[in-house]
């Protein structure tokens, strides 16, 4: 059992109040565990779980345990014998909900939140093999608070959004995330990448006080599956490229040029992959001279990090609508007669996604920042 000053520490803990009572702990050094105990006041009455009578009496008690939050180096659990009521009202026995735990939760209020808190930047799985708990009692959590949530969500305000997916499982399995684009907050999330996952979405916001016809703006990459589920189910949205998108996709074919020509000329590629990635004006002294000499020797690679550089500039820059299709166009003849074949497949695909693209230059501040961020 404890003395004064460890009853102490467990009130701090653990404040209960009420119906309820300390009534000590015992710490068992060995497994490094605290044990604190909570009873009920004897003669105390209680309001029905189901109908919420009030002044039900006891009918018995039933043995239950808890995780708590840490001590020191020592797990801790709540021990209490939770009181059953037989209502006058519904005739039905229940247990009686504790202040310190959900009902059905051998979580404490305290421990959730702390395994929540970590959950954000460390998978379930960790956290749950770090504090020696059942991880699907994590989940189990999770759930229920996730769920309590999207029942009270209200997406009345929402008109624009950004569609992506992410992987998840190693990359074998993908989820389709949809963000509010105006507050960058999460409001949809569902298995698959394909039309049915915007086809669910549109059903799910009108469950939320939305509207899928009052979306008059959608961010997504050039997927075919994702523009015909926008076309069909969200039928006033703009759709919006995300620029992010189009410039991995000059990264992707400027990095198959480099590899194409590096069996030709490996040394003077050597080491310049990730160097390629990057940005102009990111560039150091000795990087910039080492691009510039690629181009004064007439590499392809050159050419190709040239073309991206000037594709990667025409979307950053402030441009009205006319003048980013006016520099478009032109960067798409330079492209045509560049006789690079990653290339001008690019430019192809450019040019059948234009409307969609110099959708970009008029909603300055779109895209699918938020939701490329989710579980990456």
């Amino acid at each position: 059992m404890c003395d004064g000053k460890n009853c102490k520490l467990a009130q701090v803990v653990l404040d209960v109040g009420g119906p309820w009572r300390h009534d000590g702990y015992v710490v068992n050094k060995k497994r490094r565990r605290v044990e604190m105990r909570v009873a009920h006041v004897r003669g105390s009455r209680h309001a029905c779980p189901d109908c919420g009578a009030a002044n039900q009496p006891v009918h018995d008690t039933k043995p239950r345990k808890w995780r708590h939050l840490p001590v020191g180096d020592h797990q801790s659990c709540i021990v209490s014998r939770v009181p059953r009521v037989k209502c006058g009202e519904c005739g039905k026995v229940l247990q009686v909900e504790v202040p310190w735990a959900r009902p059905k939760s051998r979580l404490t209020r305290q421990m959730e939140a702390l395994l929540f808190s970590i959950c954000r930047r460390s998978s379930v799985r960790g956290v749950a093999m770090e504090y020696e708990v059942a991880d699907q009692r994590i989940w189990r959590a999770i759930r229920h608070y996730v769920d309590k949530a999207r029942e009270s969500a209200d997406h009345s305000g929402v008109w624009a959004v950004g569609i992506d997916e992410t992987s998840i499982c190693k990359g074998h399995h993908y989820i389709t995330v949809v963000v509010d684009a105006r507050r960058g907050k999460t409001i949809y999330a569902c298995p698959g990448r394909d039309r049915e996952a915007v086809a669910r979405f549109s059903e799910d916001i009108g469950l939320h006080g939305g509207d899928p016809e009052a979306i008059l703006k959608a961010c997504i990459d050039m997927s075919p599956a994702y523009i015909s589920g926008v076309e069909a189910y969200l039928p006033n949205a703009m759709i919006v490229f995300d620029k992010f998108h189009i410039v991995k996709l000059a990264n992707k074919a400027l990095d198959e040029v480099r590899r194409r020509e590096q069996k030709f000329v490996k040394a003077a590629l050597k080491k310049t992959r990730f160097l390629l990635l990057r940005n102009r004006e990111d560039l150091s002294e000795n990087q910039s001279e080492k691009m510039a000499d690629l181009s004064r020797r007439k590499f392809k690679t050159g050419r190709a990090y040239e073309i991206k550089e000037a594709l990667r500039t025409i979307l950053s820059s402030d441009l009205t609508v006319e003048e980013a299709e006016a520099a478009l166009r032109k960067w798409m003849a330079w492209d045509r007669r560049c006789r690079l074949e990653p290339f001008v497949q690019l430019g192809r695909t450019v040019r059948r996604h234009l409307d969609g693209i110099l959708a970009i230059f008029e909603s300055r501040g779109l895209t699918n920042g938020p939701s490329e961020g989710i579980a990456r």
